[in-house]
């Protein structure tokens, strides 16, 4: 007997299947459709967000400095001062001496990158023009709220006049 060299038997023919490679126009268009939607959705959203991780960060970024200047003044047991400069979209941290002699510790810009906020406006002890002021016990000179806005959106830092203690919102 025999034994063929391919163990495996076909007994029926092989069916040959024609399908063209490809997409119809109507698959396509469906497609094209479909991508269109989703972008017209997404693209808007997508440019608020940013806006928002702007103001956020700006918002963070001054809550952050505000802690500092609060820890600083704590730690060396002297003041510590937070002035707004409204127009220049900026701020100033100065510390005084023992001698009452005041050093600039830094400016920061709320209008350049990576913040980019557009309005700048505080209240503090209810007065618009009054820097936050924290005491050699990091006590701060009054309560007050710090408004940041960047187009529609707004973020409001409020700080806790006996404790010095920040929420942003």
């Amino acid at each position: 007997m025999e034994k063929d060299s391919n163990p495996i038997r076909h007994d029926k023919p092989a069916m040959v299947i024609h399908r063209s490679a490809g997409f119809s126009l109507v698959e396509l268009t469906m497609v094209v459709a479909i991508v269109a939607i989703v972008s017209a959705i997404a693209v808007p959203r997508l440019s608020n967000a940013t806006v928002r991780y702007q103001l956020d960060a700006a918002a963070r970024r001054l809550a952050g400095d505000i802690e500092y200047a609060q820890q600083e003044a704590i730690a060396s047991s002297s003041s510590r001062t937070l002035t707004f400069n409204f127009l220049g979209m900026s701020y100033t941290i100065t510390k005084r001496d023992s001698s009452g002699n005041a050093s600039v510790v830094s400016v920061i810009s709320l209008n350049d990158g990576p913040y980019r906020a557009s309005s700048l406006t505080a209240s503090i002890a209810g007065n618009t023009s009054t820097p936050i002021i924290f005491d050699g016990f990091g006590k701060p000179n009054g309560a007050g709220t710090i408004q940041l806005k960047l187009g529609a959106e707004t973020r409001i830092i409020t700080m806790d006049g006996i404790t010095g203690r920040l929420s942003v919102r």
